[in-house]
This record gives C-alpha cells, sequence and structure tokens, in this order.
C-alpha cells in the first residue's frame, strides 16, 4: 500500500514540475521585463527630474530679488519702531524731569515761606 502511495505521488510530481517550473518561469520573465523597462526609463525620468530642479532654481533666483527688499524694508521698519521707542522714552524722562524739577522747585518755596517769616518781637 505505501509503494503504491509513493508511485503515485511519484507520477504526479513528475507532471507538475515541469508546469510549476515553467509558471515560474514565465513570472520571472515578466519581472526581468518590468525591471528592464524600469532601467530603460530611468535615464528619462532623470532627465525630468534635473528639469523640475532648474525650473525650481529659477524660480527661487526669481523670487530672491522681492526677498532682499521685504528683507530691506523689515529692517527699515525695525529702525523706525527703534527711534519711536526711543522719542517716547525720551520724552517721557524729559516729562518726568520736568515734574520732578515743578516738585521740587514748590517744595523749596514753600520751605522758602517757612523760613522768610519775619520775628518783629511782639508778642501776644
Amino acid at each position: 500500500m505505501v509503494d503504491a502511495v509513493l508511485v503515485s505521488l511519484h507520477d504526479v510530481a513528475l507532471m507538475l514540475i515541469p508546469t510549476l517550473g515553467a509558471i515560474c518561469l514565465v513570472l520571472l520573465i515578466m519581472i526581468l521585463y518590468r525591471v528592464y523597462k524600469v532601467v530603460k526609463d530611468l535615464p528619462a525620468t532623470i532627465h525630468k527630474v534635473d528639469d523640475v530642479i532648474d525650473s525650481t532654481k529659477k524660480s527661487v533666483d526669481l523670487l530672491d530679488a522681492p526677498l532682499n527688499t521685504l528683507g530691506n524694508v523689515s529692517k527699515t521698519v525695525d529702525k523706525v519702531n527703534d527711534s519711536a521707542v526711543s522719542a517716547v522714552n525720551k520724552s517721557m524722562n524729559f516729562a518726568v524731569d520736568m515734574f520732578k524739577n515743578y516738585a521740587e522747585k514748590k517744595a523749596n518755596k514753600e520751605e522758602i515761606y517757612e523760613t522768610d517769616e519775619e520775628d518783629f518781637g511782639v508778642y501776644e
């Protein structure tokens, strides 16, 4: 019985192995053909990528001048802002100094009025 099973497996294997080998060979040929097409189209693809890179570089070069202008405008706005802040600080310092001077003068005048009282020797 075991011999009969082995013989029938042998007969099946003799029919299936060449068929499976042919199928694997066809699949391998299809894979190699696709790899060949990819390798064949590679220079054209690289050329397209180079064109895209060149176009991008040109676009960046065109944007360089407006970006420089924008940077200069930004620097100018910063300078104007710094000048405005400086002017406000100076005017506030001036106003505070004037107020302090006024307060000191007023305090000194009150002291002068208090110290300028003369004693006439008349007492009640």
